[in-house]
């Protein structure tokens, strides 16, 4: 079975947490996991055109709920024209002695962002911030890995916002995490931090560039499509609850 045991989320939530890793649904995987497992939760990531599919759920004596809808959204950057970044902005490389301001930056911008966790009942709201904050450190506490890297956004020498990015299969990368700090918000910064990126990938022959998002995070989504990206997948996020949860 193509299912593993998610350490981070487990221990973050003192809970046994499993990410199924299939791209097709697959019910009988489900059912032979959770007959081993009645104490797990199982976060399964489901294609939305296997959604007809997800009826079969019901015949298993279990709970589950759709957590969120993750869109992703991409556009080539090989031979992109790139508009001007708007904002006086400077662009800084972040590392271990960043983490102060890194944790304070994600506690401010996304303290009230809905995500699947915080629609699982059993989850701890207080973690969820903890996982963003560990979630962006992989980004900058490793100097020597060149696939991922986390900037500090500053104007005038003020730290306004976080740009987090990776390049893992090379010829796609992905802008992992923006956040512009809320006094800042609404003055082009996002725009400027989505343009810095991609520019930062072409200019390394990468071809393509990627994000995500939930459905409902609709301001990021008009951004994108006004930066040239389009709609390409979308998944539903499941969590299924083992017998002995609930």
């Amino acid at each position: 079975m193509n299912i593993h045991l998610s350490d981070l989320e487990s221990n973050r939530f003192n809970l046994p947490i499993y990410r199924a890793n299939e791209p097709q649904f697959n019910y009988q995987m489900i059912a032979d996991f959770l007959a081993l497992h009645p104490e797990a939760l199982l976060i399964y990531r489901v294609p939305t055109y296997e959604q007809y599919n997800l009826f079969q759920l019901n015949e298993l004596e279990i709970k589950y709920l759709m957590a969120d809808t993750l869109v992703y959204y991409e556009t080539d950057i090989q031979n992109k024209a790139l508009e001007s970044i708007k904002n006086n902005l400077s662009f800084e490389r972040g590392t271990v002695a960043d983490k102060p301001i890194f944790d304070t930056l994600v506690s401010e911008i996304f303290a009230d962002y809905t995500n699947h966790y915080f629609s699982n009942p059993i989850l701890s709201k207080d973690k969820i911030i903890e996982g963003y904050q560990e979630w962006v450190s992989t980004y900058y506490l490793n100097p020597k890995d060149t696939d991922k890297v986390a900037f500090l956004v500053k104007k005038e020498n003020t730290v306004v916002g976080f740009a987090t990015c990776s390049n893992e299969d090379k010829e796609t990368a992905e802008g992992v995490l923006y956040g512009v700090r809320p006094q800042f918000s609404g003055s082009g910064i996002y725009t400027d931090m989505m343009r810095f990126t991609q520019s930062y990938y072409q200019s390394r022959r990468v071809k393509k560039m990627k994000v995500s998002t939930q459905i409902q995070n609709f301001a990021v989504q008009k951004a994108w499509v006004k930066e040239g990206f389009f709609l390409e997948e979308a998944f539903i996020t499941l969590h299924i609850f083992g017998k002995e949860l609930l």
